[in-house]
């Protein structure tokens, strides 16, 4: 079945042609598979590559047909508010940098084949001061006010970040990309700016084992890097300053096993794919990590990442969960900024935040930690996968 699953989004990014179903094919879980990665949208395209006996029944391809919709409306959606407020940006004089899947989208043989949650964007920090203005005058609601960025809704579901950094003060980039802005390069319009290709595909891929490294990642982040594996090597691109990177952060090994899954599942060479044996697509922990994990992983997989982060010492772990750092909880309470005194409330409010919004959350954090063997097993096992990619180094 992973075959399958695989030879349907490689159809469709690279206008081939799927592999026949197998016979006992349940596409009602293949959808729901997909939906939690977030690639409904991707495989609708593979499906209508197949021969018609070889597709679901109409109730299931109209499942998969509305999420193709749903992302196409979403996708118009994005781009006219984010020129919108690129516009007001211009006129205010304010630099910015789109990012990430604002970016990769467009590399995608369509846009709509790639969905996106949110909009980012890089601002410099000088200018944090005039966007709350800009974006009400856009019809945006400040929703989040963070360390590093400011989530803004506009209804019913446009959802904008902008960036003041790229990543957070606590995590090992930090320092890294401290200084992204000044490393951009200018566009047409006055204000817009764009990383190098090579800049660029290092914060992606810095991004990735961010997400790797705690929650997880599932197949969508793969096929993102399948597709900026080729739009790189159709340009000039600087091999010796994108590797000479990876190691100042570390993660040249990840890089390189993460390059080699995603050639291998979207390789359209067929002496890698056309084989029907599932065994060819899952033959690594790291493979089955990804394969099991939503778009943006599990709860389950970021307690056993965090556990394993203090050695298995449940104290610790209960003692940092109670009472995170302050520059974690000025993400969540901005007044931590002038009144740092006031931490101990704030460790207080999240408490009764977390009682009332995230039970269950809690709940299933709970389970992982206290866990019986299977739940050991399978903290072990992102251990292993951790150190294998040599994320252990950077924690």
């Amino acid at each position: 079945m992973i075959n399958f699953i695989l030879s349907l989004l490689r159809a469709a990014v690279n206008d081939s042609s799927p592999i026949s179903p197998p016979a006992d094919v349940n596409w009602e879980l293949l959808y729901q598979f997909f939906e939690n990665q977030s690639l409904a949208c991707t495989a609708w395209y593979g499906i209508m590559k197949l021969e018609e006996k070889d597709r679901p029944d109409k109730d299931i391809l109209n499942k998969f047909q509305k999420s193709m919709l749903t992302v196409r409306g979403r996708e118009s959606m994005q781009q006219l508010e984010l020129e919108n407020v690129m516009a007001h940006f211009e006129k205010e004089g304010i630099d910015y940098v789109p990012l990430k899947g604002g970016i990769i989208k467009n590399l995608y043989p369509k846009p709509d084949m790639r969905s996106m949650c949110d909009v980012d964007i890089l601002i410099r920090d000088e200018d944090k001061k005039k966007i709350p203005v800009i974006m009400k005058a856009c019809g945006f609601n400040l929703m989040h006010r963070g360390q590093y960025d400011d989530e803004y809704i506009k209804p019913p579901t446009i959802t904008t970040e902008i960036h003041r950094s790229l990543f957070s003060v606590t995590t090992p980039f930090y320092e890294y990309f401290a200084n992204a802005m000044d490393k951009t390069v200018p566009l047409d319009r006055s204000h817009q700016r764009r990383m190098t290709i090579e800049d660029f595909y290092l914060h992606i891929i810095a991004h990735l084992a961010k997400h790797f490294g705690n929650s997880g990642t599932g197949l969508r982040p793969i096929l993102d890097i399948w597709i900026l594996e080729k739009y790189n090597a159709g340009n000039t691109f600087d091999e010796n300053y994108f590797y000479s990177e990876l190691e100042k952060l570390k993660l040249k090994d990840f890089y390189n096993i993460i390059s080699d899954i995603a050639k291998k599942w979207f390789s359209e060479n067929e002496e890698t794919w056309t084989k029907n044996d599932d065994n060819a697509y899952t033959n690594s922990e790291i493979e089955e990590y990804i394969l099991m994990n939503s778009t943006y992983g599990s709860i389950k997989s970021w307690a056993s990442n965090n556990i394993n982060k203090v050695s298995g010492n449940k104290f610790v772990y209960y003692t940092k969960r109670l009472f995170p750092g302050i520059h974690f909880m000025k993400n969540q309470f901005w007044i931590l900024d002038k009144m740092p005194f006031l931490l101990p409330f704030c460790w207080v409010l999240r408490g009764i935040r977390i009682i009332i919004f995230k039970r269950d959350h809690v709940s299933d954090e709970l389970k992982v930690i206290n866990s019986n063997t299977e739940n050991k097993a399978y903290i072990e096992k992102l251990a292993r996968i951790k150190k294998l990619t040599g994320l252990d180094d950077i924690d």
